[in-house]
């Protein structure tokens, strides 16, 4: 099989879930399944619970598979201790490789990079957002932005920015839910740059962190979140290259563009 040329440091597929399900595209993902991933997708009640499954399991086998030149299906994968997933591979590009998963209703996303831990996560924006969570267990600097805002829209937009970005950091810092959200938090200011404000000592808080926020659509927000030393960028202004690929797996692929709502280094080009 061909592998990827050349590639940015980061490469996100994003695959709509409508596109992905016609009967001759789902079938085919599902033969790409592990008898395990299989079982799985079968013991999901709902049918769209199912499809996502199989579209999410079959995006990851066929992106990854590319880059390392393998067969999708004879890919393997273990977790670390807080389950965060790697792939099992021998050679040296398999080993470098850092890659994220992350799905909503009608989403799904994968984003891939080589020697940088990442993190990514996408939320529809259209669903009840829990603001008791954030009052309660969300960090001093992002409780004290949701107290100075007085509309439950604002609070509602400001809950998905700070949810995304911190999702996106325990993915990427394979920590998971096993890390306390109020440890560390997200502030921003009115040149489209994010600060992290993390305890000192902390995963979250070692070395330099990178954060994207963008819409894929009017109803969706997504992060990404990638460990991008300060020596990489010394002045704190350079943003690592991102590419955007539509995806449906195994029909084919097309370029997109990203345009940051929010950074590290605030709004940039695609």
């Amino acid at each position: 099989m061909s592998t990827h040329q050349s590639s940015p440091t980061l490469t996100v597929w994003i695959a709509h879930l409508d596109e992905c399900v016609t009967p001759g595209a789902l079938a085919a993902c599902s033969r790409l399944l592990t008898p395990a991933e299989a079982e799985r997708a079968r013991r999901f009640h709902f049918q769209r619970d199912r499809d996502r499954h199989v579209v999410t399991r079959a995006l990851l086998r066929t992106v990854l598979a590319s880059i390392v030149g393998e067969h999708p299906e004879q890919l393997q994968f273990a977790t670390g201790p807080h389950g965060k997933p790697f792939l099992q591979h021998d050679s040296d590009i398999g080993r470098r490789l850092s890659f994220s998963l992350s799905h909503t209703d009608d989403l799904v996303m994968l984003g891939v990079t080589q020697d940088h831990a990442l993190g990514i996560d996408v939320e529809n924006t259209t669903r009840l957002a829990p603001l008791d969570v954030a009052h309660r267990q969300f960090a001093e600097v992002e409780v004290k932005a949701f107290q100075a805002l007085t509309q439950a829209q604002q609070q509602t937009d400001l809950f998905w920015s700070c949810w995304t970005l911190k999702e996106s950091l325990i993915k990427a810092t394979g920590e998971g839910l096993h890390t306390p959200l109020d440890r560390f938090g997200f502030s921003f200011d009115t040149d489209d740059r994010v600060t992290l404000h993390a305890s000192p000592g902390t995963a979250e808080g070692a070395g330099h962190w990178w954060v994207g926020q963008w819409a894929p659509t009017e109803h969706h927000l997504a992060a990404l979140c990638m460990a991008w030393p300060a020596a990489t960028s010394p002045d704190g202004t350079q943003a690592p290259a991102v590419r955007a690929r539509r995806i449906v797996p195994l029909q084919g692929e097309t370029d997109l563009s990203i345009q940051f709502l929010r950074s590290t280094t605030g709004r940039h080009p695609a």
